[in-house]
């Protein structure tokens, strides 16, 4: 008899009370994950980390820009305000969640990623979405595009093609952000 595993999504610490968090992460049982909590048996990875900032960021959500640059791991931390996206150009809903900027998107169905149940844009997209940036790209979030380009398939020959064949809002800068890795 072969007995398989169940795939299982990781916990959302969110719906917790306060002070079972609290105890819990004082006791080690959690750790911190950016802005939110992992169990501590949980690994540092992709998933997990989605899956921590879920509660954050709202559900619904796609995490974009440099929170999913950290999402990918090409971050050490997070960067503030955490930033998501509404799919499908949706009005975000009128609730403000501290620490996060919404914004409403397009992003193609294939530019998005789910993990544990939650969405993030794919490694390409954030690449571009970071080099098209109309803000300059301190230090860590260059080579967390760097980072991520080596993810890329087709690398930095892609990216380009990409940003070429791509709307022209922001594509000048990101070429030549791009030339730059």
């Amino acid at each position: 008899m072969s007995h398989r595993l169940a795939r299982r999504d990781p916990p959302r610490y969110d719906h917790w009370p306060e002070a079972v968090r609290s105890a819990e992460l004082l006791r080690g049982a959690l750790v911190r994950c950016g802005p939110a909590l992992r169990g501590a048996g949980w690994p540092e990875c992709p998933e997990v980390r989605l899956r921590a900032i879920t509660g954050v960021i709202g559900p619904g959500r796609v995490a974009i820009g440099t929170t999913a640059a950290w999402v990918w791991g090409a971050l050490r931390e997070p960067c503030a305000p955490l930033e998501a996206a509404m799919p499908d150009r949706r009005r975000p809903p009128h609730e403000h969640r501290p620490g996060v900027r919404t914004r409403q998107l397009r992003i193609d169905q294939e530019d998005i990623v789910a993990l544990g149940g939650a969405t993030v844009t794919s490694r390409l997209r954030t690449v571009l979405d970071l080099l098209r940036s109309e803000e300059s790209l301190d230090p860590r979030v260059r080579v967390a595009v760097r980072l991520l380009a080596l993810t890329v398939p087709g690398g930095r020959d892609r990216i380009a093609e990409v940003l070429r064949a791509g709307p022209r809002s922001g594509s000048i800068r990101a070429l030549a952000r791009c030339a730059e890795l």
